[in-house]
């Protein structure tokens, strides 16, 4: 999976900012994140592609996270049969979220969303959410013992 990721690089980071003066700015701006260029590229000791520390937003909640909870539910539902979409979307949509989740709570996850090829479930800075209930799901009411998810599993 991660050879279909290419790094970003001092290159392909000017050549996006490049193309960001174009009539490509939208596209460049959702598709590689990058809205302009940043005043540290000045510096002769640091480059935005090489010194950042990891983003834990971006990188994991919108990032991998999204594409590993998109692959593990199409597996269970589309595979294994093990939860419906339209259990999942009750459970989503019936929560009872508390104060800090409500604000950021997901909305349904549609079919084509789920089938999509573009690895994403459209839940952006929504996804701990989704998770956190697909395993509570999982654990409380499929009783599905994974070895991958043994902690989750030898407690329910």
């Amino acid at each position: 999976m991660s050879e279909d990721f290419e790094s970003r690089t001092r290159e392909t980071h000017s050549s996006h900012c490049t193309l960001l003066k174009g009539s490509l700015h939208d596209h460049i701006a959702t598709t590689y994140g990058v809205d302009r260029d940043s005043i540290l590229n000045t510096s002769k000791y640091f480059h935005v592609t090489e010194g950042l520390a990891p983003d834990i937003m971006h990188d994991i909640l919108e990032g991998s996270l999204q594409y590993e909870l998109k692959e593990l539910l199409k597996y269970f539902i589309l595979e294994r049969n093990s939860i419906t979409l339209s259990l999942l979307n009750r459970k989503i949509t019936s929560f009872r979220y508390g104060p800090i989740e409500s604000r950021n709570k997901p909305v349904p996850i549609s079919y084509s969303s789920l089938t999509s090829s573009d690895h994403s479930l459209k839940q952006s800075g929504k996804c701990l959410c989704v998770f956190e209930m697909y395993m509570w799901i999982k654990c409380h009411e499929v009783k599905i013992s994974l070895k991958i998810f043994p902690i989750w599993t030898s407690h329910t």
